[in-house]
């Protein structure tokens, strides 16, 4: 064997190492070199994101509580003893609170007789008092009320109301409209109308005794 003959397969092992350190280097990613300007762009968004993480954690658990204090000791109780209670709770999780509200109450309400359910909604409704809460509390708690009956099919008129708002909205006094004459579009809006007088005379009604100069 020629002495030139001998260099060969060192040279090609050198060769075939380059190629495997060549292919390396094109599959990975390329170091990024950010200037002094990116660099403070990027540190002011990283903070943003993390005091927006800190306030939506801080803010979803103010909702938590809130929304937890306004369910009745009964539902509580039924929730503890619920396997997601344990979990729930200590997340602080409004949205997961939400969603074991809603399976106690369908729970509940395929337990119990539907009217006895319509029955209890309305009584609650109806003996609902402002007494020591502040207004903005007893809105929020009666607006509660409302859309919990309203998830039942509870309705806020009656015959009476709504030939009252048909005249009023359509009506004259020489020319008397009666609510079965409009038309779906004039009875939903009147049915809306009568829906919302009809809550705030309730809402009215059942406020502290410091407003009742209205």
């Amino acid at each position: 064997m020629q002495a030139g003959n001998v260099d060969i397969p060192m040279k090609l092992a050198i060769l075939n190492n380059d190629v495997l350190q060549a292919e390396c280097k094109a599959t990975q990613e390329p170091p990024m070199a950010m200037t002094n300007l990116e660099k403070t762009q990027n540190n002011n968004e990283w903070h943003t994101c993390h005091e927006r993480d800190a306030q939506l954690v801080k803010n979803g658990g103010q909702a938590f509580s809130l929304v937890l204090e306004q369910c009745t000791q009964p539902l509580q109780d039924k929730m503890k003893q619920d396997a997601e209670w344990n979990v729930m709770s200590t997340s602080y999780d409004p949205l997961k609170l939400h969603r074991l509200i809603e399976k106690t109450m369908l729970a509940q309400m395929e337990d119990q007789c539907p009217f006895a359910t319509v029955c209890e909604q309305e009584q609650g409704f109806c003996s609902f008092r402002q007494e020591l809460l502040s207004n903005p509390q007893c809105c929020e708690r009666f607006n509660t009320k409302v859309d919990v009956a309203s998830a039942i099919g509870t309705t806020r008129q009656c015959q009476v109301s709504l030939e009252f708002v048909a005249q009023e909205m359509h009506g004259t006094a020489a020319r008397p409209v009666l609510f079965k004459d409009l038309d779906s579009t004039q009875q939903q809006e009147a049915r809306q109308d009568a829906k919302e007088r009809h809550l705030a005379c309730v809402f009215l009604r059942q406020s502290g005794a410091q407003h009742s100069p209205l």
